[in-house]
C-alpha cells in the first residue's frame, strides 16, 4: 500500500522516523520522498506492507523530549495526544492511505516436481 505521511516537520525527515510512525503495523517497504532534498514538503511517500490495513490509524503524535544532560532528543510515537503536562515539542501527523494493493486472491503456482 502507499502511505503519505502528512505533519513531520523537516526536521525530522529521516527513514528512523518514518519505520516509527507506521512501525506498529506495517513494515515499510520504500520511502518514494526525497528525504535530504525534497520537491515537496508537504508529506512524506511511502510504500509499506501490512496484514490489515483498517488497524493503520488516521493520526500518530511525533514528541520530542529533551533530556537535561543529553544534547540529543528522545523521540516518541504515539496513537494518543501526550499529556498536557508532558514536555516536549509534539507534532500531530496524518496517515493517509492512498492506494491499496490486496493480494491475497492472487493464487501461486506451487511446482509439485512432477
Amino acid at each position: 500500500m502507499r502511505l503519505c505521511l502528512e505533519g513531520v516537520p523537516a526536521h525530522a525527515w529521516s527513514p528512523e522516523i518514518v519505520e516509527k510512525l507506521i512501525g506498529q503495523n506495517c513494515a515499510l517497504e520504500c520511502i518514494e520522498t526525497n528525504l535530504l532534498h525534497p520537491d515537496d514538503t508537504r508529506t512524506i511517500d511511502l510504500w509499506a506492507w501490512s496484514p490489515n490495513q483498517s488497524k493503520i490509524p488516521k493520526k500518530m503524535w511525533l514528541i520530542f523530549a529533551h533530556r537535561s544532560k543529553n544534547e540529543i532528543p528522545d523521540v516518541f510515537v504515539s496513537e494518543t495526544p501526550p499529556e498536557h503536562f508532558q514536555r516536549g515539542i509534539r507534532y500531530c501527523v496524518y496517515v493517509h492511505l492512498e492506494w491499496i494493493y490486496d493480494y491475497t486472491a492472487v493464487s501461486a503456482a506451487v511446482s509439485t516436481g512432477d
